[in-house]
């Protein structure tokens, strides 16, 4: 091929853009170990976005609260703010399960790219273990059981708050054990 790598339709090339990517992605890894580069940024990213959605998937609760004790009490004299914060109620309960949802869908991907940089976190177990628990009891309660007052709710909160202290244990304590 004229202008071109001559290597590149061929075996050869294929196997030397493999290697080379390879080598590239063990760089990487190499680099998340001792707090270098690219790798540490998207762990951390997944990270945040997992207790962003923990954290959005809490508000329920919290929001709900508010609502029955602080803001009920404001409606007649605060109409406009009242009207808004009812808005921002109804948006994030709504969303409580898909932000549930995501925040176990992304979670074992921190936790891969963690585990494939030769890295165990305990509390991000902890934390991972905590999530798992509370969104398999949210899951039982929303499938199987879907009377609120069957007893699988306070354990689901109970489990919530399990979650909030060990994702601040790891948030704190980011501490890994290589592998």
């Amino acid at each position: 091929m004229p202008g071109g790598n001559e290597n590149a339709c061929s075996g050869e090339g294929a196997v030397d853009r493999a290697r080379a990517f390879t080598l590239w992605w063990v760089a990487k890894f190499e680099n998340r170990r001792r707090g270098e580069g690219d790798m540490g940024n998207i762990v951390e990213l997944l990270g945040w976005a997992v207790a962003a959605m923990v954290v959005a998937a809490l508000l329920n609760y919290v929001l709900k609260l508010a609502g029955r004790t602080v803001v009920k009490s404001l409606a007649e004299k605060h109409p406009r703010p009242v009207g808004a914060y009812r808005k921002l109620m109804r948006f994030m309960v709504r969303r409580h399960r898909l932000f549930g949802l995501g925040a176990i869908l992304v979670m074992p991907v921190h936790g891969g790219f963690v585990l494939l940089g030769s890295a165990l976190s305990v509390t991000g177990g902890i934390a991972a273990l905590a999530l798992v628990a509370t969104a398999s009891l949210g899951a039982y309660g929303f499938f199987i059981k879907k009377s609120t007052r069957a007893g699988w709710l306070p354990v689901h909160r109970a489990f919530a708050l399990l979650l909030i202290l060990a994702l601040g244990a790891h948030l704190l304590d980011r501490a890994v054990i290589g592998l």
